[in-house]
């Protein structure tokens, strides 16, 4: 009995009295580190199959060469230094059907360490709500969901490390660093950001921050004692490493002001 007939139909399919080619996979995708894959080959038909494969690829070996039915081929790949790469080869079997078959393999490119956009230095005014910083992430393997991200200050007086202070957030293709500064602090703190993908590769961001003292836009010199020396030194600091045209309106003073705020400080000492 070769099959059970419906209406002349074989659930089973007639004999085809020819080998049949079948293998378990035809594209693979492999990591650009050096490795190893498998496939099987069977020959799924009613007569004796031999095989064979053919392979140009340098960078693909495989065994066995050659094998009679069934049998599992094992796929070495060498490790991959450049762009993403494909090829195939060959499964063949004399006089069977689904002969030829292509295999065929992917290699990734390799991984390279993340990479964190361009972020400009940053001034903040003293006992500010801070300041929010957009900049973005990407990786050549790992999805951007799955990348992990942290921000560092060296100067944690100024800039603490706590989450009230530096404060990853947003969409993963726009995240942003909230930058609080500590209350009444001045100073330069420098941040970095760090971020690792899943491989274990890092990269990362640097970039200074400065905390400047805000001078009031009406100065009362007779009441100024509570000018800080160390704030206004800090500031001008500040002020002098910057173009004109990127202070605000609260640090745009004039040379007779200044020499005022000198002159009323020095007194109170």
């Amino acid at each position: 009995n070769d099959g059970f007939m419906i209406d002349n139909f074989f659930l089973t399919g007639p004999p085809s009295g020819k080998a049949d080619l079948w293998v378990s996979n035809q594209k693979l995708f492999v990591s650009a580190s050096k490795g190893v894959s498998q496939i099987n080959i069977e020959n799924i038909g009613d007569k004796t199959m031999q095989w064979q494969i053919e392979n140009t690829l340098n960078w693909i070996s495989t065994q066995p060469l050659l094998g009679h039915n069934d049998g599992i081929i094992t796929i070495n790949y060498t490790e991959n230094e450049d762009q993403q790469r494909s090829g195939c080869f060959t499964i063949s079997a004399t006089d069977a059907l689904n002969s030829v078959q292509s295999i065929c393999l992917v290699q990734n490119e390799p991984d390279a360490a993340p990479i964190i956009s361009r972020i400009n230095n940053v001034i903040i005014d003293k006992n500010s709500d801070g300041k929010n910083i957009s900049f973005t992430v990407t990786d050549n393997v790992t999805p951007t969901n799955q990348l992990n991200l942290w921000a560092e200050s060296n100067n944690p007086t100024l800039i603490p490390n706590d989450y009230d202070h530096l404060a990853i957030g947003g969409p993963v293709d726009q995240r942003n660093l909230l930058i609080v500064p500590a209350t009444d602090q001045t100073g330069v703190a420098l941040i970095t950001i760090y971020v690792k993908d899943t491989d274990g590769f890092m990269g990362l961001r640097t970039f200074t921050v400065s905390v400047q003292y805000v001078f009031p836009l009406h100065l009362d010199i007779n009441n100024d004692a509570k000018v800080d020396l160390m704030d206004l030194i800090i500031s001008l600091q500040i002020i002098s490493k910057n173009k004109v045209n990127n202070l605000n309106s609260e640090i745009k003073i004039d040379i007779s002001t200044i020499l005022q705020i000198f002159k009323s400080v020095w007194t109170t000492f």
